[in-house]
C-alpha cells in the first residue's frame, strides 16, 4: 500500500471539483467493477497509482468517471525508473 502524499490528495480533490461526481456504487455499477475495488483503489491505489475520489459525510465516497479514465491511463502506463 502506498500511502498518498497531501499535496497529491489536495490536488484530487482540485481535480473532481470540476467534474460530476458520482457515488462509487453507481459508477462500480455501470462499469462493471465491485464496489469495494474502487473504494481500495481510492484509498490504498494500485500500482503506485490511486483513484481521485472524495468521502462526504452522508453521501459516502464519490468519484467520476473522468477520474476512472485517468485511473485507468495512469495504470497502463509503464513503470520504471524514469517513467
Amino acid at each position: 500500500m502506498s500511502k498518498r502524499p497531501r499535496t497529491e490528495i489536495a490536488r484530487a480533490v482540485l481535480r473532481l471539483a470540476n467534474e460530476p461526481l458520482q457515488s462509487v456504487a453507481a459508477l462500480a455499477d455501470a462499469v462493471g467493477v465491485d464496489v469495494r475495488s474502487l473504494v481500495r483503489w481510492i484509498t490504498q491505489g494500485r500500482a503506485g497509482v490511486h483513484l481521485d475520489g472524495v468521502h462526504r459525510p452522508g453521501f459516502g465516497w464519490l468519484t467520476s468517471a473522468a477520474a476512472l479514465r485517468r485511473f485507468d491511463a495512469e495504470g497502463r502506463k509503464p513503470q520504471g525508473r524514469n517513467s
